[in-house]
């Protein structure tokens, strides 16, 4: 029997696994210590790049992350994958969060996206209690989620077969 988590896992991984992703963007606060606030933050900005992208998808992914570059403290963050590369979604982001966030983007490629799909599908996911408590978090989410009708039919029939 599948698992919650192992459902997640698996239908995220597939959305990655489509060959359309070009870039990831990803939305770090300034302070880490902020971050524990992002499943409230992110609300707006999220629906205000649905408005201003209506023809891009965007699959979007609740992240934490440790690193001994910004002082080992564990923080949350968004990272999103889209087709196109994003034009103002630093000022859009600075627009939409209430303190200050910076965004950063990197080209990606279906075998960099395979990669980090296996990765999901092999590892435990991160645990987001130490963040924020013991509540539901979505973990990840598509905006404008018409536009990967198609995809979702071929993704399956992968899955199946």
């Amino acid at each position: 029997m599948e698992t919650s988590e192992d459902k997640t896992k698996r239908k995220f991984a597939n959305y990655l696994l489509a060959p359309i992703w070009n870039y990831q963007y990803s939305v770090f606060y300034e302070t880490p210590e902020e971050s524990k606030n992002l499943l409230n933050d992110q609300k707006t900005f999220r629906q205000e790049i649905g408005r201003k992208f209506p023809d891009q998808p965007f699959l979007v992914r609740v992240q934490s992350l440790q690193s001994p570059r910004r002082g080992n403290v564990r923080q949350a963050y968004l990272t999103m994958y889209t087709t196109d590369k994003v034009t103002g979604l630093q000022e859009l982001a600075d627009k939409c969060f209430p303190v200050a966030v910076n965004v950063v983007y990197r080209r990606v490629t279906p075998d960099w996206c395979e990669v980090k799909a296996n990765k999901i599908l092999s590892q435990r996911p991160h645990d987001l209690t130490k963040l924020f408590g013991d509540v539901r978090v979505r973990r990840y989410g598509v905006i404008n989620k018409r536009l990967l009708e198609d995809i979702e039919t071929e993704v399956q029939e992968l899955v199946i077969n």
